[in-house]
């Protein structure tokens, strides 16, 4: 075995692929150039307030940075491998510096300062970039590989449909400022989950344009409307979401409370 190479006061061997320093009070990324093998890097909750040292890193597929001091997205435009990127729980105001790397597919990005949804990389597959504080919501149409986005706890007051990738398959909107949402111009036939819990709208609409949707979740108390395109999709066994992931029961739907809501008149089935 080559001798080991230490950071904060722990000797690591240079041929490993998995190399964890979470938890090592670190505030700087230390010299990594000895790891010529490394697939997996963890920095997480540490005080790191820069991406660097890393771009030696040419077998990196893994790259977590949760939860430290980070204010700029550099230094990761060597990392063509990378697949897979955590900047949750940071400081950054800007997406930059991902846009031409080919292998990246999961991006993780919540509770942030980020403002606008801009410079992602083709490959992506999974979006979270939840707890931010964007008001307009990109054009992804052209992301054909993405299939799942969370977007919770934004503030987007208006939402469309024809924003999203065919290839969608779940989407959390849930907890942002949507007043109003508009259809997309061809069905989006792979999405399955949809989350609207805590928007304002008031009327339910656009649910037809996604023929293989298996649960809805939405603020019941907010309704007064309900097109009848969508109200004859809320009739599936177990479309509407009852209260999983922390909904409270009684603000979110249910087959039996929006039943009663329409027969009482209290909520209007509209063309």
């Amino acid at each position: 075995m080559s001798e080991g190479i230490e950071i904060a006061g722990t000797k690591y061997d240079p041929e490993t692929k998995i190399l964890k320093l979470s938890k090592k009070n670190l505030k700087s990324i230390p010299d990594l150039s000895g790891f010529k093998n490394l697939e997996e890097l963890d920095l997480s909750n540490n005080k790191i307030g820069k991406v660097e040292n890393v771009e030696g890193l040419v077998h990196l597929q893994k790259l977590n940075l949760l939860n430290n001091s980070i204010t700029k997205m550099e230094g990761l435009e060597n990392l063509r491998d990378l697949k897979m990127l955590w900047l949750t729980d940071n400081d950054i105001e800007v997406i930059e510096g991902i846009d031409q790397l080919p292998s990246l597919q999961v991006l993780h990005l919540g509770n942030n300062k980020i403002k606008k949804l801009e410079g992602l990389p083709a490959s992506l597959e999974i979006l979270e970039i939840d707890r931010n504080y964007i008001s307009t919501m990109a054009d992804l149409k052209g992301y054909i590989a993405v299939k799942e986005i969370y977007m919770q706890e934004n503030e987007l007051p208006v939402f469309s449909y024809d924003h999203m990738p065919e290839s969608i398959m779940v989407l959390y909107m849930h907890h942002n400022k949507i007043k109003e949402t508009y259809p997309p111009a061809k069905p989006l036939q792979h999405l399955i989950d949809l989350y609207l819990v805590d928007n304002p709208f008031s009327k339910l609409e656009n649910l037809e344009h996604f023929p293989r949707l298996e649960c809805v979740a939405f603020t019941i108390k907010n309704i007064t409307a309900i097109t009848s395109e969508t109200y004859k999709v809320l009739q599936k066994d177990g479309m509407i979401n009852e209260g999983e992931f922390d909904f409270p029961k009684s603000m979110t739907a249910s087959p039996q409370k929006l039943e009663t809501m329409v027969a009482k008149g209290m909520i209007k089935i509209v063309e």
